[in-house]
């Protein structure tokens, strides 16, 4: 199972919203916002904090039925259960933030996290996953040459005097490079001519070293979620962003 949260940050803008926000937040989480020294940055980083608690409970409560329906006794009792508490998070292989569930779950729950601009996404899964947005900027022509494969330029290339174009492919590129960065540990570099993002939005671009989820949370953002193909091959060929309410994850907290 594998879901894709997304939450834009404007609302987060407000100080009061952010105080407010701030105090709901964890003890680790305000440390990581003091040191930025950015009101964007800060804002981002709380974001992302409320959301993965968001994406777990919902993650959390999906899974646990899902569980119980696979039950041949049809108990929930009998399923494994995820703690209903957000566990603590440690750092995995290869520095990759990772839940430190306990011992009697033996169910797999994996997250990513990525931000740019004014979104903050969150990926939640039962297998391992890298996620990355992307906000369309200007091509650099320098990060073209260096780091994209022949294919891969020819994507950004299509798009031909539309700079719009141009900056969607390549900020779709990017997000799949970064995503699978996060997925594997390795560098950029290290991932020249490995993979190929799709040519239409929302399509899948699957290969030999990865499956590729992505599409546009608005004109201006690109997302792009990766993970192994082995442990994908129950998962949809496309994937929809849950766009989390402003109001509903800064104000209310009815999760």
């Amino acid at each position: 199972m594998i879901r894709l949260y997304a939450v834009n940050i404007l609302p987060l803008k407000d100080e009061e919203c952010f105080e407010r926000c701030y105090m709901r937040s964890s003890k680790k989480r305000q440390e990581k916002a003091d040191v930025l020294q950015m009101p964007s940055d800060k804002a981002r980083c709380i974001a992302a904090g409320l959301l993965l608690e968001y994406a777990y409970e919902k993650f959390r409560i999906e899974k646990t039925k899902e569980l119980a329906n696979a039950n041949s006794f049809g108990y929930a009792q009998n399923a494994v259960r995820f703690p209903e508490t957000m566990p603590d998070i440690t750092e995995g292989l290869r520095g990759k933030p990772e839940f430190e569930m306990p011992e009697d779950c033996d169910a797999e729950c994996h997250f990513n996290l990525s931000h740019s601009g004014n979104y903050v996404i969150c990926v939640m899964a039962d297998f391992e996953v890298g996620a990355d947005v992307q906000r369309r900027t200007r091509v650099r022509e320098s990060v073209l040459q260096r780091f994209f494969s022949e294919e891969e330029k020819k994507c950004v290339e299509a798009g031909g005097e539309d700079d719009v174009l141009r900056e969607r492919a390549f900020a779709k590129v990017w997000a799949c490079k970064e995503a699978a960065t996060k997925l594997t540990g390795r560098g950029i570099g290290q991932l020249l001519g490995e993979m190929l993002p799709a040519e239409k939005e929302g399509d899948n671009a699957n290969g030999d070293n990865y499956r590729i989820w992505q599409g546009m949370l608005d004109e201006d953002y690109a997302w792009a979620v990766v993970s192994y193909p082995e442990a994908a091959t129950d998962e949809p060929e496309v994937m929809e962003p849950v766009i989390v309410d402003g109001g509903e994850l800064f104000y209310e907290r009815k999760f």
